[in-house]
């Protein structure tokens, strides 16, 4: 039966994390419980909902080999609560665990870990390596253009690609709503491991799961199966069961005929915009862009809250454009970007614009306008994705 010593702030992190994956909305009961696994000099933690299935590894004091559940909720605010640096868990009859932390000391009722979904199998599964920061940097950047809505299922997440850019193979990180796309371009060793030529959908929570994971790690190993993609770190692994469906060729949408170039501060553009875009609900969400020589104008009218503009400087010596957008579109792209300058590049009659900055290699976004007859036309409700020119046929 379990009996196991480890260090608090280990077992409260690992908890933690399992915690996140773990939910008690599920018909299966046991997926409201982690799983604790004691053997050699190591406990593992496991939580899964199906879908998800996270696993994290930590040294331990292994007085006697073991496995048992505890309920992932009261188990991880406990952990996180007690403040002596040392927890003994401890197994007794009826599946329950007793947890003991300097004076203090608790039972937990546990069901039977026989009943705890596996975790898929992965040992004939080829891996290939990625840096975990770039992992996580690629996935914050796409993860914000996913679709959400159950009538978009193969829109609803990222899709992790193969391509091959000048003889060498290329991850691709690719997500749309319709009205935006971002792309994220990584360098994966041995990235011909992974049969991702046709791609593999990953979805929100399971990207969420892990970017927290590369988020921790210099390296991320990597493996797809038919159904799965798994991540691998020194102490942890995730399998995320992948969404089913086509999703659309992303190189199909990317503007080509672009020839004019607005140049702006990228964290001037974004306070500008967050101060706009308080005036959005639902019913209301266009604000009007003006690109004039060397100024942007942007104005938000909204007949149930008020109005507001503001003038951005930026460079840019091309003929007055003036659309519309929502400012959270750009919002979301701009606070995920790391360069200094953005180049927005678009042109006389185009719906599409296209993000890019130097500092960010292998990012861009594609954002949808929406032209406009004036700005009270603008912020009615259906107007962007309605207007006869430029709204099915300006869908991404």
């Amino acid at each position: 039966m379990l009996h196991v010593k480890v260090k608090r702030e280990d077992l409260a992190k690992a908890a933690a994390q399992a915690n996140s994956i773990a939910t008690s909305k599920h018909s299966m009961r046991i997926c409201a419980f982690l799983l604790l696994e004691a053997e050699g000099d190591v406990l593992s933690v496991t939580a899964s909902d199906l879908e998800i299935t996270y696993r994290m590894t930590l040294p331990a004091d292994v007085i006697e080999a073991g496995r048992a559940t505890v309920p992932a909720k009261i188990f991880t605010d406990l952990t996180r609560n007690v403040n002596y640096e040392e927890v003994t868990l401890r197994e007794t009859e009826n599946q329950s665990i007793i947890l003991t932390c300097g004076a203090f000391s608790t039972k937990l009722f546990g069901l039977s870990p026989e009943s705890f979904p596996e975790m898929p199998d992965f040992d004939d599964t080829s891996l290939a390596t990625v840096d975990g920061r770039f992992l996580a940097d690629g996935i914050n950047k796409t993860i914000a253009s996913i679709m959400s809505g159950d009538e978009t299922y193969n829109l609803s997440g990222v899709q992790f690609i193969k391509e091959i850019e000048e003889e060498i193979p290329v991850l691709k990180l690719a997500s749309t709503d319709t009205q935006r796309m971002t792309l994220a371009s990584l360098m994966v060793d041995d990235l011909e491991k992974l049969p991702l030529e046709a791609g593999i959908i990953v979805p929100p929570k399971g990207l969420t799961e892990l970017k927290k994971l590369s988020d921790d790690a210099t390296v991320v190993e990597l493996g797809v199966s038919k159904t799965h993609l798994v991540a691998i770190t020194q102490l942890a692994k995730v399998s995320i069961r992948l969404l089913e469906g086509p999703f659309p060729d992303y190189r199909k949408v990317i503007p080509v005929d672009n020839n004019l170039k607005a140049w702006f501060n990228r964290a001037e553009l974004l306070d500008t915009l967050k101060r706009i875009k308080v005036f959005i609900t639902g019913r209301h969400s266009i604000a009007k862009f003006s690109f004039g020589s060397d100024h942007l104008d942007i104005h938000i009218k909204n007949p149930e809250l008020g109005e507001a503009e503001e003038t951005v400087k930026i460079e840019y010596s091309g003929p007055e454009i003036v659309t519309g957008f929502n400012p959270e579109f750009y919002t979301d792209i701009l606070a995920t970007m790391a360069s200094e300058r953005v180049q927005l590049a678009l042109s006389e009659g185009s719906v599409s614009y296209l993000f890019t900055g130097a500092e960010d290699p292998g990012f861009l976004a594609v954002v949808v306008s929406s032209e406009l007859n004036d700005l009270t036309e603008a912020n009615e409700p259906g107007n962007f994705s309605e207007s006869g020119e430029d709204g099915e046929d300006g869908d991404l």
